[in-house]
């Protein structure tokens, strides 16, 4: 992918590096071997459940962050970088918010109640629990990655004096997703 867009470019636009496990990755190897020809939607797994319990394909925001393809400004799918690496938009679902109705569950004993939408990124969740108190509060997140962060008003992923020219690893969240009121 490093020859449709720079690393440093790609963490610039969505605060995440660039990782070939990453979502972004192999959604340009499934385009370069054209199997998103067919496609008519890619959803990440908690979306995936969500899809077969309600027939509703969505994106909850603070796991699309993870893909590498959201805009962490405007909280939409990164749309200008999407085109610039040839994927097709039809398959990106529309963005939900934590807290929102998915749809109605269609079959089982839950059958006619609503499913809601969590913070289904597991860092998102994490940091929405902390007792962060103050503007200058800090917090560490240990599980798959480590991460240590901040509540910020918005977000930051331009590089920094003295910040590594690539990135070691970042986390994003929309900025609906962290911000307390």
């Amino acid at each position: 992918m490093a020859r449709l867009i720079e690393p440093e470019e790609l963490y610039a636009r969505v605060g995440i590096q660039d990782n070939a496990l990453n979502t972004v990755n192999q959604l340009v190897e499934d385009r370069i071997a054209g199997r998103l020809e067919e496609a008519d939607r890619f959803l990440l797994l908690p979306d995936l459940l969500g899809f077969w319990l309600t027939g509703r394909a969505v994106a909850e925001r603070t796991n699309a962050s993870t893909t590498s393809l959201l805009d962490p400004v405007s909280g939409d799918w990164a749309w200008e970088l999407i085109d610039r690496l040839g994927l097709p938009r039809r398959i990106f679902p529309p963005l939900i918010e934590p807290g929102e109705v998915v749809g109605t569950i269609l079959t089982g004993p839950a059958a006619g109640l609503p499913l809601v939408a969590v913070g289904s990124h597991d860092t998102a969740s994490a940091v929405v629990g902390t007792p962060l108190q103050g503007p200058d509060d800090a917090y560490l997140s240990s599980g798959t990655w480590s991460l240590i962060g901040m509540e910020l008003d918005s977000p930051c992923s331009a590089r920094h004096p003295g910040q590594p020219t690539s990135p070691t690893r970042s986390a994003s969240t929309a900025p609906s997703a962290t911000s307390r009121t």
